[in-house]
């Protein structure tokens, strides 16, 4: 089983073992560049204001983050690293202080529509894009996916029960999952946010997930910018964010390489949901 196969949070855990290779055979990826303030201030202020009563804050952020994400699009292809999520939209574990978070962002475009990449995302499609390590991956929503589906319900909640295996290393852990959908002046976006409710359990003791945060936007294409080289091809686009706290203990893992494998991890979801959809919807002409 190829290390590209698994989910963000199992090569958070694998990157020791990369290091081992990178530092015997070849060159170590470089640090993704860090994202910009305003790009990083835009992604926690949606991650913050996911579930406002009120949806007017939220689809603000939304609309400035496409306009944004239109105005630079080859970069955020590329992959950035993203520093600390504002603290008051991190959730308290009760079990330790929370340290700070850095994690990455990467930005992909789907040849299929909007309502069929947040349908594979949300409903239909789990297991296959996440990763071919799982042993176990179960998710309870707690409302009707297919009203959400359907846009009659407009949010929907549950939980994901994971594990997974890599040869000797087990992974459990368990999370939240958020969906909502927010009408913008560019069309319905989907806005998903999950975070993990307790520290993973790993069977490597010195390796500690603390805390792992991931936010999603499933957009319609992006607006035009003018002036701006590249674009993102497709019908649909779709942005990840993940901020994660691991602590390797004695292992020598550095930051990079671990940046570098969870934004890898994004685009594998990203490339895996397309073939799935291609497969379960038909390709697009």
């Amino acid at each position: 089983m190829s290390a590209r196969g698994l989910p963000a949070i199992v090569r958070l855990v694998l990157a020791s073992a990369a290091l081992l290779v990178c530092s015997g055979l070849t060159a170590c990826a470089d640090r993704p560049p860090t994202a910009p303030e305003d790009f990083q201030v835009l992604a926690g202020f949606i991650y913050e204001h996911m579930n406002d009563s009120d949806p007017a804050v939220l689809v603000a952020g939304v609309e400035n983050a496409m306009v944004w994400l239109a105005a630079h699009p080859t970069q955020t292809q590329a992959g950035y690293t993203v520093d600390d999520l504002p603290k008051k939209a991190q959730v308290d574990l009760g079990d330790k202080p929370t340290k700070q978070l850095i994690g990455g962002a990467v930005l992909t475009g789907s040849d299929h529509s909007l309502y069929n990449l947040a349908r594979a995302i949300s409903i239909d499609n789990v297991r296959e894009t996440n990763g071919d390590a799982y042993t176990k991956l179960v998710r309870t929503y707690d409302g009707d996916p297919e009203c959400f589906a359907a846009k009659q319900c407009l949010s929907l909640t549950g939980t994901s029960q994971s594990e997974a295996d890599f040869g000797p290393i087990t992974v459990k852990y368990s999370s939240r999952l958020e969906f909502r959908w927010v009408k913008t002046k560019f069309g319905w976006v989907l806005v998903h946010r999950t975070f993990l409710t307790k520290p993973a359990q790993i069977d490597l003791d010195i390796i500690d997930v603390d805390r792992t945060y991931f936010l999603a936007l499933v957009t319609p294409e992006l607006p035009d910018s003018p002036g701006v080289q590249g674009t993102i091809n497709g019908q649909s686009t779709m942005l990840q964010v993940m901020w994660s706290k691991v602590d390797y203990g004695i292992l020598p893992v550095t930051e990079a390489t671990a940046l570098n494998m969870v934004i890898d991890s994004m685009l594998d979801i990203a490339v895996a949901t397309e073939k799935w959809m291609d497969g379960a919807y038909g390709k697009p002409d």
